[in-house]
């Protein structure tokens, strides 16, 4: 538990580089993966927002949902390896239906890197 509270701390980027850090070590790829289900009312749901328009904010609460869990458990993982953040984090979505199933799979990926605060130059010439 003590691990996961720790693993809040990592910082998540898409970027390349974080702002204002150095990154001192770049130790691994990290992913984390999320499989969220679908049920066949919310599959109704979603196809009568298709037919009258509008969102869905059932379906969009659940996928940012699945998001947050997914990149959490990314932290957790770069803190796992000695990271303190990642970067170049990409999120994946795909889907899989059949026999009456629908499933949506979330895949964040990412490099775990240790960095540490550029020195600060105000006042110096």
């Amino acid at each position: 538990m003590l691990e996961r509270v720790k693993a809040r701390c990592v910082q998540v980027t898409t970027a390349p580089t974080l702002e204002g850090f150095r990154i001192t070590s770049t130790i691994d790829i990290v992913s984390s993966e999320c499989a969220l289900g679908m049920n066949v009312l919310k599959d109704f749901l979603v196809g009568l927002s298709d037919f009258f328009g509008g969102r869905n904010e059932t379906i969009q609460n659940e996928l940012r949902h699945a998001r947050q869990v997914c990149v959490d458990q990314l932290r957790y993982e770069a803190h796992m390896v000695g990271a303190n953040a990642v970067v170049g984090c990409s999120l994946s979505y795909s889907e899989f239906s059949g026999k009456g199933t629908s499933m949506l799979f979330i895949v964040a990926a990412g490099t775990a890197v240790t960095v540490e605060p550029l020195a600060c130059t105000v006042g110096t010439r």
